[in-house]
Protein backbone atom coordinates (compact mmCIF):
# COMPACT_ATOMS: atom_id res chain seq x y z
CA UNK A 1 0.00 0.00 0.00
CA UNK A 2 1.50 3.44 -0.94
CA UNK A 3 2.98 5.64 1.73
CA UNK A 4 -0.13 8.15 1.16
CA UNK A 5 -3.18 5.99 1.35
CA UNK A 6 -1.23 4.17 4.27
CA UNK A 7 -1.91 7.76 6.33
CA UNK A 8 -5.45 8.50 5.12
CA UNK A 9 -6.64 5.60 6.32
CA UNK A 10 -4.88 5.81 9.66
CA UNK A 11 -6.30 9.51 9.48
CA UNK A 12 -9.56 8.45 8.79
CA UNK A 13 -9.47 5.60 11.59
CA UNK A 14 -7.90 8.33 14.02
CA UNK A 15 -11.29 10.17 13.01
CA UNK A 16 -13.71 7.29 13.45
CA UNK A 17 -12.14 6.37 16.82
CA UNK A 18 -12.46 9.81 18.12
CA UNK A 19 -15.95 10.89 16.93
CA UNK A 20 -18.39 8.80 19.22
CA UNK A 21 -16.69 10.14 22.11
CA UNK A 22 -18.70 13.45 21.15
CA UNK A 23 -21.45 11.83 22.40
CA UNK A 24 -19.82 11.14 26.09
CA UNK A 25 -17.68 14.09 26.26
CA UNK A 26 -19.94 17.00 25.36
CA UNK A 27 -23.11 17.37 27.46
CA UNK A 28 -26.50 17.07 26.07
CA UNK A 29 -27.12 20.89 26.27
CA UNK A 30 -24.15 22.17 24.07
CA UNK A 31 -24.60 19.22 22.10
CA UNK A 32 -28.23 21.07 21.09
CA UNK A 33 -26.50 24.25 20.82
CA UNK A 34 -24.19 23.03 18.30
CA UNK A 35 -27.33 20.77 16.59
CA UNK A 36 -29.36 24.07 16.75
CA UNK A 37 -26.75 26.14 15.03
CA UNK A 38 -26.26 23.83 11.99
CA UNK A 39 -29.55 23.38 11.26
CA UNK A 40 -30.90 26.97 11.51
CA UNK A 41 -33.53 26.81 9.50
CA UNK A 42 -32.63 24.05 6.79
CA UNK A 43 -33.71 20.40 6.91
CA UNK A 44 -30.31 19.23 6.25
CA UNK A 45 -26.88 20.35 7.69
CA UNK A 46 -24.10 17.81 6.58
CA UNK A 47 -24.33 18.81 2.47
CA UNK A 48 -20.62 20.10 1.82
CA UNK A 49 -19.13 17.42 4.40
CA UNK A 50 -21.22 14.66 2.66
CA UNK A 51 -19.69 15.27 -0.51
CA UNK A 52 -16.09 15.33 1.05
CA UNK A 53 -16.45 12.20 2.83
CA UNK A 54 -18.10 10.58 -0.19
CA UNK A 55 -15.04 11.71 -2.21
CA UNK A 56 -13.09 10.05 0.20
CA UNK A 57 -14.74 6.96 0.44
CA UNK A 58 -14.34 6.49 -3.68
CA UNK A 59 -10.59 7.79 -3.68
CA UNK A 60 -10.07 5.08 -0.84
CA UNK A 61 -11.51 2.48 -2.52
CA UNK A 62 -9.94 2.99 -6.10
CA UNK A 63 -6.87 3.28 -4.40
CA UNK A 64 -7.48 -0.03 -2.10
CA UNK A 65 -8.36 -1.91 -5.82
CA UNK A 66 -5.39 -0.85 -7.83
CA UNK A 67 -3.39 -1.55 -4.97
CA UNK A 68 -4.79 -5.17 -4.28
CA UNK A 69 -7.25 -4.98 -1.98
CA UNK A 70 -7.92 -8.31 -0.58
CA UNK A 71 -11.78 -8.42 -1.87
CA UNK A 72 -13.09 -11.20 0.80
CA UNK A 73 -11.83 -8.51 3.69
CA UNK A 74 -12.96 -5.66 1.80
CA UNK A 75 -16.54 -7.10 0.93
CA UNK A 76 -16.54 -8.79 4.97
CA UNK A 77 -15.55 -4.62 6.53
CA UNK A 78 -18.47 -2.91 4.13
CA UNK A 79 -20.70 -5.80 4.68
CA UNK A 80 -19.90 -5.72 9.03
CA UNK A 81 -19.86 -1.32 8.40
CA UNK A 82 -23.80 -1.16 7.00
CA UNK A 83 -25.03 -3.32 9.18
CA UNK A 84 -23.64 -1.88 12.72
CA UNK A 85 -24.64 1.81 11.33
CA UNK A 86 -28.11 -0.02 10.52
CA UNK A 87 -27.91 -1.03 13.88
CA UNK A 88 -27.56 1.96 14.96
CA UNK A 89 -30.21 3.78 13.71
CA UNK A 90 -32.58 1.59 14.88
CA UNK A 91 -31.86 2.34 18.77
CA UNK A 92 -33.41 6.02 17.61
CA UNK A 93 -37.33 4.55 17.14
CA UNK A 94 -38.68 6.07 20.36
CA UNK A 95 -40.32 9.87 19.75
CA UNK A 96 -39.03 12.64 20.93
CA UNK A 97 -40.43 14.79 24.03
CA UNK A 98 -41.67 17.82 22.11
CA UNK A 99 -39.23 20.58 23.42
CA UNK A 100 -36.50 17.89 22.49
CA UNK A 101 -37.69 17.24 19.17
CA UNK A 102 -36.11 18.85 15.88
CA UNK A 103 -37.50 22.13 15.34
CA UNK A 104 -39.53 23.17 11.97
CA UNK A 105 -39.05 22.59 9.19
CA UNK A 106 -38.06 19.07 9.90
CA UNK A 107 -37.03 16.26 7.72
CA UNK A 108 -36.21 12.46 8.35
CA UNK A 109 -32.27 13.22 8.90
CA UNK A 110 -33.05 16.51 11.02
CA UNK A 111 -35.33 14.15 12.74
CA UNK A 112 -32.82 10.90 13.30
CA UNK A 113 -29.84 13.36 14.32
CA UNK A 114 -31.72 14.93 17.11
CA UNK A 115 -33.09 11.66 18.70
CA UNK A 116 -29.73 10.73 18.45
CA UNK A 117 -28.22 13.82 20.62
CA UNK A 118 -31.41 13.31 22.94
CA UNK A 119 -29.53 9.92 24.26
CA UNK A 120 -26.86 8.91 22.05
CA UNK A 121 -25.98 6.03 24.59
CA UNK A 122 -28.98 4.19 23.62
CA UNK A 123 -26.52 2.82 21.30
CA UNK A 124 -24.06 2.22 23.41
CA UNK A 125 -23.04 -1.39 21.76
CA UNK A 126 -22.91 0.03 18.04
CA UNK A 127 -21.27 2.67 19.56
CA UNK A 128 -18.71 0.78 20.70
CA UNK A 129 -18.17 -1.22 17.83
CA UNK A 130 -17.83 2.19 15.98
CA UNK A 131 -14.65 3.33 18.24
CA UNK A 132 -13.17 -0.31 18.83
CA UNK A 133 -13.07 -1.78 15.88
CA UNK A 134 -11.28 0.94 13.63
CA UNK A 135 -8.90 1.20 16.70
CA UNK A 136 -8.31 -2.94 16.83
CA UNK A 137 -7.42 -1.91 13.08
CA UNK A 138 -5.61 1.02 13.17
CA UNK A 139 -3.46 -0.56 16.27
CA UNK A 140 -2.56 -3.75 13.64
CA UNK A 141 -1.80 -1.05 10.59
CA UNK A 142 1.17 0.43 13.06
CA UNK A 143 2.63 -2.89 14.35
Amino acid sequence: MPQLLFWIICLYAVYAILKPLFFIVIGYDCRRRLLDSSYFEKRSATGRSDVALYALCLFITVALYCTGVDHRSFLAGLLVGMTIIQLFFHRFSAPLAVERAAPHPDSPIKTMSYAIQDNPLRAWKELLLIAVLPLLSLLALLV
